[in-house]
Formats: structure tokens, sequence, C-alpha cells
């Protein structure tokens, strides 16, 4: 029997908005779990990639696709890496509201890629988009900046990091999935989720932040 167009549709529709439910709360948990922001990243990557590792396995699918798709791979992990340990400072610094607007500045980032690097003719909407993210930028930083202390100014610096290294993210991926011998989406995320645990673990290694999780509610939010 052919699936149904309209509900296959509607699964779709379904799974973005658990995805966007799931990626919205994120920020929020990171408060709620008692171990250093580094080590947050480090369980979150690490219980995920076990995760599909297990998947790909079950699936019995083609795990190698040659060296050069392996590492863009890997540095896809560790640029997302860099993203979830500047991000993770910048929620305990400033708040999950503001840490997660910050880094959805990577949108812009990678519009003005497009225009001044890549030469792409934009919409009036992008050129209109732009400067009003940066007034937007301004105006909500801007007049608490002479009050706030050295930690929020730096939790600032680091939510503007965190859309630096996810618009490099983006650009890598697009770069990985436009080849031709490109691995399947699910063995790219395997492989990149495994690359992001074992350097966020390096980082907290050399901040010398524990690994111990200290109770359950922490457990359950990092699972």
């Amino acid at each position: 029997m052919t699936p149904d167009p309209k509900r296959r549709k509607s699964h779709r529709h379904l799974e973005m908005v658990a995805g966007v439910t799931m990626i919205s709360l994120s920020a929020v948990w990171v408060k709620l779990v008692h171990v250093g922001p580094t080590t947050i990243g480090f369980y979150r990557m690490l219980f995920g990639a076990l995760l599909l590792l297990l998947i790909v396995l079950f699936k019995r699918a083609r795990l190698w696709y040659g060296w050069q798709p392996f590492l863009l791979g890997i540095i896809l992990g560790l640029l997302f890496a860099c993203d979830l340990t500047v991000w993770h400072r910048s929620i305990l610094a400033v708040g999950p509201g503001l840490a997660t607007v910050l880094g959805n500045f990577q949108v812009f980032i990678l519009a003005a890629f497009g225009i001044l690097v890549l030469r792409e003719r934009p919409s009036w909407k992008a050129l209109a988009a732009i400067p009003m993210a940066m007034v937007g930028l301004v105006l909500i930083v801007g007049p608490r900046w002479q009050i706030v202390d050295a930690t929020y100014k730096l939790g600032i610096l680091f939510g503007l990091a965190t859309a630096c290294f996810y618009a490099s993210y983006v650009l890598v991926l697009k770069k990985l999935l436009s080849r031709p011998d490109a691995p399947p989406p699910l063995l790219n995320v395997t492989v990149s989720t495994f690359a992001t645990a074992v350097a966020i673990g390096l980082i907290a290694l050399l901040q010398g932040e524990s690994f111990a999780i200290p109770d359950t509610q922490s457990l359950l939010i990092l699972i």
C-alpha cells in the first residue's frame, strides 16, 4: 500500500515541531543541571552519539565512505564542540533567553557570508533583515553595557561566538552534503557527534572540570 502523502506530511510536521521544542528547551535544561558547562556538553553529545550508533548498527548500513568525508565529519564535530562550549557559558552568564537569541544570529552571519563571499544575490528581505538584526542587538545589549559586570559582558561575547561557530558548522555541513560521495545524513551526524563528545571531553579535562554527575535530576536531564 502506498503511504498517504498527507499523512507523511503530517508526520514530518510533527517531527519538526518535536525537534524545535527539544532544541528550544535545551538552554533551560543547561540551567537545571548541576555540573560544569563543558561537562554538560560532553554528556549531551556522548549519550546522543551512543544512541545514534545503535541506530546505525541496527540498520546495517554502509559505514565507510572514504577519508575526506570522514575528516569533514570530524571538522563538523570540532566546530560543534566549540559551539556548545561557548553557548553553555553564555547561558550561565546571561540566561537561556538572551543566550539563545545571540546564538541565533548565525542566520545573519550566513546571509552576510552568502552576499560577501559567495556573491549570492540577496532578496530585499535579507538586505533589510541584516541591519535590523544589528540594530536589535544594540538595543538589547547597548543600554546595559556600562552597568553590567564582566561576567555578563563575557556571556554576551560567548553568545556571539556561538553564532560564529554554528554558522561555520552549517557551511562545512553544506560542503560535505554537496559531495558526490557524501555519506547518509544519519552517518554524518553519528561521526560528528562522536567527534564533538571527544573534543568537549578533552576541553573539560584541560579546564579541570569534574565528570561526576551529582544527582538523579542532572542524570535524567542529560539523558
